[in-house]
């Protein structure tokens, strides 16, 4: 069934909204409950290899939602977007208006306070391939992995103090993405080289170097048991990785445009994709067939992302909204934008689904509120204004917001006051992908070119 070109259920905002910055927001009493028995299984994956063929998997999948999308292919929508979009030497997408995220090379040469909600956690339910030179430096009189300590109700009055305590190395160009594993055992790390690394969490050695992608990656994505790894790519594809294997266990082929974000549901049935060619796809895994095509913005799609149980999708372009789509039949459900109107970056929902997380091209970070379509919280000091950053919720020693900037530093927000409490300066050029790890009081960072390096930050509180 061909989807129709105007969403259903638009609602856009036309009155100016203020913030309400000094309400607390209603994320819950999130603790971080995992016991050193269990992370100490969970850091041994970094000497097993993950065990998990193709039947296990299918079975898996089996189990999901998939039944209720037709597995007929969609076409594409048309014309590609309009920014005429080229490659800039310092391998960064460059367009007539922004310059995004992307950092892939082009070919072979060619990167009163509201009452308390609790939350609901997200469920976690080739072998000759070419070696990459790769190296990690542990600073002096590091103990790593930190000891793992449970963390009590966070005090949103304390500071931070993350401190370096590793630099790998191996990438050939600028770092894309940088992501922990749910079960916090590994870090993928993808560059612009079209080579994703896996990293074990136990020693920091490079365990795997996955190639596959004939351009830059620009996105991946774990699923929710850490055996397959989703990416998308300036060639066009969607694929996905086994990571005991480093095969590519499936390829995704509809997008007419480069392919910038990428994401796993949580029940590993799907993958939601978004591009420069303006649309928003859904892909069954087991078949690899696109099973719904949105056609979501006006302008290039810059990430997409699901919410906890799966049922809705995020999407945010350069056009300066935020929708949210139905998943089960692709209609909107809401359009988030004020009056500032500035390219979007970058989405991610919170753990209950109640708030979106958003990067903006103007230096700000909001919080949004879904139900009340408007921003809750502003969060600024960094810089962004030509490249599409990455941003995340840190929840595992406190409520932290966290994003790289224009200008080589690392910032860390507290979620609720708003307040910078900490930044770190060791990257040398501008920092476009962070990630907190699941379990640790840990980050990772990523410069681009000529930095090249992925850094290992560390907190004890």
């Amino acid at each position: 069934m061909e989807p129709s070109q105007s969403p259903h259920g638009l609602q856009t905002i036309s009155q100016p909204l203020a913030p309400e910055d000094n309400q607390p927001l209603g994320l819950g009493d999130i603790r971080c409950s995992t016991p050193q028995s269990q992370y100490e299984q969970v850091t041994a994956l970094g000497n097993t290899k993950l065990a998990s063929g193709y039947q296990q998997f299918a079975f898996g999948l089996q189990q999901s939602q998939q039944s209720q999308f037709g597995a007929q292919k969609n076409k594409s929508r048309g014309p590609i977007s309009s920014l005429g979009a080229v490659r800039a030497t310092h391998g960064a997408y460059k367009s007539s208006r922004k310059l995004p995220r992307a950092v892939a090379p082009a070919a072979e040469e060619t990167s009163s306070s509201p009452p308390v909600v609790d939350v609901e956690e997200p469920a976690q339910s080739s072998d000759s391939q070419e070696n990459l030179i790769t190296m990690a430096t542990i600073s002096e009189n590091t103990v790593f992995p930190p000891p793992h300590q449970p963390c009590s109700k966070p005090d949103d009055n304390r500071d931070c103090n993350y401190q370096r305590i590793a630099t790998l190395s191996g990438h050939k160009k600028s770092i894309s993405v940088v992501k922990f594993s749910p079960c916090g055992g590994y870090l993928a790390t993808a560059s612009a080289d079209r080579s994703i690394k896996l990293w074990s969490m136990k020693d920091l050695t490079c365990e795997r170097t996955i190639l596959g992608h004939q351009l830059g990656i620009n996105d991946i994505s774990w699923n929710s048991s850490s055996q397959y790894i989703a990416s998308g790519s300036d060639d066009m594809t969607v694929r996905i990785f086994s990571v005991s294997s480093g095969h590519c266990w499936r390829i995704m082929k509809g997008h007419t445009h480069y392919v910038f974000s990428c994401a796993f549901n949580p029940q590993t049935s799907l993958v939601v994709s978004g591009g420069y060619d303006e649309t928003v796809r859904l892909w069954n895994v087991i078949t690899g067939m696109c099973v719904r095509l949105i056609p979501a913005h006006t302008d290039p799609v810059t990430c997409v992302a699901f919410n906890h149980d799966g049922s809705c999708v995020a999407s945010s372009s350069y056009e300066g909204c935020i929708r949210v789509w139905d998943v089960s039949n692709g209609h909107c459900l809401k359009t988030l934008k004020d009056l500032e109107h500035d390219a979007v970056s970058f989405v991610e929902f919170t753990p209950n689904g109640k708030f979106i997380l958003s990067s903006h091209m103007n230096s700000k970070i909001k919080m949004w509120d879904v139900s009340k379509e408007k921003p809750v919280k502003y969060y600024s000091g960094h810089q962004n204004s030509k490249y599409c950053i990455f941003a995340g919720i840190s929840l595992s020693h406190g409520r932290r917001v966290i994003s790289g900037s224009e200008d080589g530093k690392i910032f860390v927000w507290d979620l609720q006051t708003k307040r910078v409490i900490q930044v770190m300066e060791e990257h040398t050029k501008p920092v476009l992908a962070t990630d907190a790890h699941p379990i640790l009081n840990m980050m990772a960072s990523g410069g681009i070119e000529p930095d090249n390096t992925v850094r290992i930050w560390y907190s004890d509180k």
